[in-house]
Order: C-alpha cells, then structure tokens, then sequence
C-alpha cells in the first residue's frame, strides 16, 4: 500500500504484487503479507491501516521515508500511535523498499539482503525477509583483514544477492553471513558442498571413461591428482584447463559436458550421488 509519491516511480503491480493506492481500513483482512509505504510526514494517514494489519499479524513492514530530522520521527511514530517497532523501517529513498518487494514478489525474501552497515566493530545486515543478523567483523576473516578504512566500503547490487566490497574484490551473500552465526547452518553447507564435489568428481571419471582416457593420460597431471578429483577434491583452473585439453576440448565446452553428466549421474535416496 503506497503512502509516498517517491514510491510510484519504482513499485509497480504484477503478478504476484498488487499495489493499493488508499489506506481503507477494509485492505487489511484482504492480503496475507502487507508493507505499507509512506513518508515520516504521511505517516498519520496509514498508521490506522497498519495498526489493523499487525493485530492481524498480516503486516510485514511499515516503510518510513525520512523526509524530517531525526530529532522528529520518535514524536511522529507516538503521534501515530505506532508501536510495532519491530515492522518499522526507516528509508531514505525508494530504492530499499523496492528491493524487498521484488524479493518477495520471488518467493526469495530468505536469500536476498536489503540493507546492510558496519558499526562498532560489527557488520548488521538486515535481509529481505526482515530478519537482522549482526557479526563481528573478527569472526568473518575476509572483512577482518581489511583496513578499518575500507570495511564500510561496500555496496549491494539492486537485487539484493550479495554485498560487495571492491577494492578487496569481496562477494559475501546470505549464506556465507549464516554460515558464520548458524552453526546448524554451515553444517548444511558443508554437506551441500561434499555432495556437489562428489558429484562433480563422479562426472569427471564418467567423460573420462567415455572418451577412452586412463587417469594417467591427463598430460601435466598426474595419476594420484586425477584420483583425488574424481574423489570429490576440487581442481585449480590450470588443472581443469588440462583435463579440457586432454578431452580435445576448450574449458568452457568441458566444463559443459562436466554438468551434463552430473545431471544424469544417479542419486541416493537421500540426495547424494550413488557410485
């Protein structure tokens, strides 16, 4: 529900989006997820909407852009009777917003980040869904190591798929942020990696076989290196560019054939790939 003019330029309706232009009361038991938009100066006009939709637990955020001081919004939120603190989320542009109503429109709200800052030693990052993880930069080892200088210099890119620092050329998306709180988390992709580098290795040794090479026949590889790749250990790009050459092809056709033989490699009934 749209109560900023900012907003208009870059939320639109779609398919699984639809954009209301009024805050009736009556919209709140029509929609299971509502965000409402507005400025902290017509915050008034849609508080009474939003009050409805979060004693109906259908509010998934109130949108506020700051278009006053700091020093006003504590009073405009009473004066609005706003007390869902936890829904609110102040702005200063449309773009935030947008970002997160894409994210839901794809059903990718978990895996996408909406804002993100750094501050007093940690990095706070606020993903789509509207769930706030905060890390100590000492326990995310590739931000530790950056002067104090660049670790704030960071962007996101307008779908929201990682955060990005180029000057050390650091990508780190949502999975690589939980795997450093969730421990349940980075067990999972720990297993999620062992299956897919077992996959791979499987795919190797089956286009090997199929264009009549022995492990030995990899030229600038050897034998024992061929053993682990196929044994699920993940080979440098030179060695990939070796193996490409051996199968008489160019890397990215390799790499190609690679993947469709994964895809027809048989899988356990638990997920991982069966020998």
């Amino acid at each position: 529900m749209l109560g900023d003019p900012l907003a208009k330029t870059v939320v639109r309706s779609g398919r699984r989006l639809r954009v209301l232009g009024h805050a009736g009361l009556q919209n709140a038991s029509r929609f299971s997820h509502l965000f409402v938009l507005c400025a902290a100066t017509t915050l008034h006009d849609v508080a009474p909407l939003a009050r409805a939709a979060n004693r109906r637990h259908r509010l998934r955020a109130l949108f506020v852009r700051r278009d006053v001081g700091p020093g006003l919004l504590g009073p405009l939120l009473d004066a609005a009777a706003v007390r869902f603190s936890r829904n609110v989320v102040f702005h200063d542009g449309p773009e935030l917003p947008a970002r997160v109503l894409r994210a839901w429109e794809m059903g990718a709200q978990d895996r996408l980040i909406a804002e993100a800052d750094v501050t007093n030693g940690k990095l706070i990052v606020l993903t789509c869904a509207l769930e706030r993880l905060e890390l100590p930069l000492a326990d995310v080892p590739p931000l530790a190591r950056l002067p104090k200088t660049q670790r704030g210099a960071f962007g996101i890119p307008s779908d929201g798929s990682y955060l990005h620092w180029p000057e050390a050329d650091i990508h780190l998306d949502l999975d690589a942020l939980r795997a450093v709180v969730d421990p349940a988390w980075r067990a999972r992709l720990a297993r999620e990696r062992a299956t897919h580098d077992s996959q791979f290795g499987q795919a190797v040794s089956v286009l090997r076989r199929e264009h009549g090479l022995k492990q030995a026949d990899i030229s600038g590889v050897s034998a024992r290196q061929v053993r682990r790749i196929e044994g699920g250990s993940l080979p440098r790009s030179e060695t990939l560019r070796r193996l490409a050459r051996a199968h008489g092809l160019e890397l990215g056709a390799y790499l190609d054939r690679v993947a469709a033989v994964a895809e027809r490699l048989p899988r356990a009934s638990d997920g991982t790939i069966s020998a």
